[in-house]
């Protein structure tokens, strides 16, 4: 995969962390805390997933994001993010466990400000890091971005649905194009 294949996927990813927050946001007003902690971790995990593209790195679990993002943003990083930082997440990643498998874990609504407010911070430090700031300036258009996944979705279930080496290869070449086609638009 390209750089710009990462560029998109970090736009991609940074648009449903604000998206994931305000769910989280909208969920403590209605008092729905257990759900409202797990938007809350959504959005800090899409914003390091996000900073990783940046990077051209991708990772299959939670805890591989979570250690990949301490490696290269916290000890290698520019001072963007802090020990600290990292705590926060790892904090709200066992918050959110508790909150969806516990059942007798009684959440508080402090707690759950507490998480909010870190979702914040994290997202908002993601979106005004040096990798991130070139992905908010380039811009490309919301519809042009959604054409662009929706495309992509549709030809890989359909490699899903009907698996083989050709179809596998479609996609790459699909998602390819559709990324030309939007580059050119773009400029």
């Amino acid at each position: 995969m390209d750089r710009e294949y990462y560029i998109e996927l970090a736009k991609i990813r940074l648009e449903r962390a604000k998206e994931l927050l305000e769910d989280s946001q909208d969920l403590l007003s209605k008092e729905s805390y257990r759900s409202a902690n797990n938007r809350a971790f959504y959005a800090m995990e899409k914003s390091i997933k996000a900073l990783l593209a940046t990077k051209e790195t991708e990772v299959a679990t939670h805890n591989g994001g979570l250690k990949q993002f301490n490696y290269i943003f916290i000890h290698k990083g520019d001072g963007s993010f802090t020990v600290e930082d990292y705590q926060k997440i790892a904090k709200a990643e066992q918050i959110r466990n508790v909150s969806d498998y516990d059942d007798f874990y009684i959440v508080c609504r402090e707690e759950t400000i507490q998480q909010i407010d870190n979702a914040k911070y994290i997202t908002q430090t993601s979106h005004t890091t040096s990798g991130n700031k070139a992905l908010i300036n380039a811009g490309w258009d919301t519809n042009q971005l959604i054409s662009c996944v929706f495309t992509a979705f549709v030809i890989l279930m359909a490699s899903v649905l009907t698996p083989s080496i050709k179809m596998l290869t479609r996609l790459d070449r699909a998602v390819h194009s559709s990324m030309s086609c939007m580059s050119s638009q773009h400029t």
